[in-house]
């Protein structure tokens, strides 16, 4: 068996490589893999989020979404609306264009998602994904306990 110092660089290569490949996908679409993951996310929302919700969701700036709905926007994959409420706050929703470009990707994705898992049996993707969930509950547990230390 690997030692984990290689399991964690395999680990790490093949999130690479599904990137890249994700990437590779789109690059004629004209949309970037960060915008596209905005409107995924906006697809699945219920009540339209706001610029601040959704750098919170992302983990990221709120300057780095305002990058990426200005592109979007632009493009017409996305519009702003002022709340009612707030003059201040923006609610972003996809637009029509916005999910007929999700449809054409969605294709392409499940094409790269099935090569990379090309030759799997369903038990040793059921094992996958009991490790992956493992994997991620580990980390989310450490993170945990970190984020207590700092405090």
């Amino acid at each position: 068996m690997e030692n984990t110092k290689q399991l964690v660089h395999e680990f790490i290569a093949a999130s690479k490589l599904h990137h890249r490949a994700i990437e590779n996908a789109v690059r004629g679409m004209k949309i970037h893999h960060s915008g596209h993951r905005l409107l995924v996310h906006l697809s699945r929302c219920d009540v339209m989020p706001s610029q601040k919700e959704i750098a919170a969701r992302f983990e990221v700036s709120p300057a780095a979404v305002a990058n990426n709905l200005k592109k979007l926007e632009k493009d017409g994959y996305i519009t702003r609306t002022t709340d009612d409420g707030d003059t201040r706050c923006n609610r972003i929703a996809i637009t029509e264009k916005g999910k007929a470009i999700l449809d054409e990707t969605k294709t392409l994705f499940e094409g790269v998602d099935e090569k990379m898992l090309e030759g799997l049996s369903q038990d040793e993707r059921a094992l996958l994904f009991s490790c992956l969930s493992r994997m991620k509950k580990n980390l989310t547990s450490f993170c945990e306990e970190n984020k207590e230390d700092e405090r």
